[in-house]
């Protein structure tokens, strides 16, 4: 009994294949950019962020200008920073509770980033606090800056730093 012959022509694709040397990369959408904005091109209806480590830094910030209560159905969610501006006039008590605070919520909602530092920057004292400029509004309320340095070991992202703006009570 003969052995058929196996053609091995249709057997699979060449490596120069069209398809191996010209991918396509498509980038999938992980999450809405805020503030939003309408989508342009290939983006939805708003536009959307596509690289990770800008969507934990835009969670972060929102995480951190987010209040008590104001986020529905969540009533702990944010880090609750607009009744510590009522203190601050004392500088020192104002950093150190700014990053416990900021600390305590980031670990519990956004676990994968670890904080490094958080840095306050005082336009009370800056020689260009006018109110209407970049910081202060058209009533004269003051502004205050914060910076976090945050690292995402997960993903291997490292030296990432976020700034959110809190009005001065008081």
């Amino acid at each position: 009994m003969a052995h058929k012959r196996f053609n091995f022509k249709s057997s699979g694709t060449k490596i120069t294949n069209r398809k191996f040397t010209d991918p396509v990369v498509i980038e999938k959408p992980i999450g809405i950019k805020t503030p939003l904005e309408f989508g342009i091109g290939e983006d939805d209806i708003f536009s959307m962020h596509t690289n990770p480590a800008k969507q934990v830094g835009d969670n972060l910030r929102n995480l951190i200008s987010t209040n008590f209560g104001e986020r529905l159905g969540r009533a702990n969610f944010g880090a609750n920073l607009v009744d510590l501006t009522f203190e601050y006039g004392a500088t020192d008590k104002f950093e150190a509770e700014a990053m416990l605070r900021i600390n305590e919520i980031a670990s519990r909602h956004i676990s994968v980033i670890s904080i490094r530092q958080v840095s306050v920057l005082d336009y009370l004292n800056s020689s260009d606090f006018r109110p209407g400029n970049a910081s202060g509004d058209s009533f004269g309320l003051a502004l205050v800056s914060l910076r976090i340095k945050y690292d995402i070991p997960k993903i291997k992202v490292f030296n990432q730093a976020v700034d959110a703006l809190i009005y001065v009570g008081g």
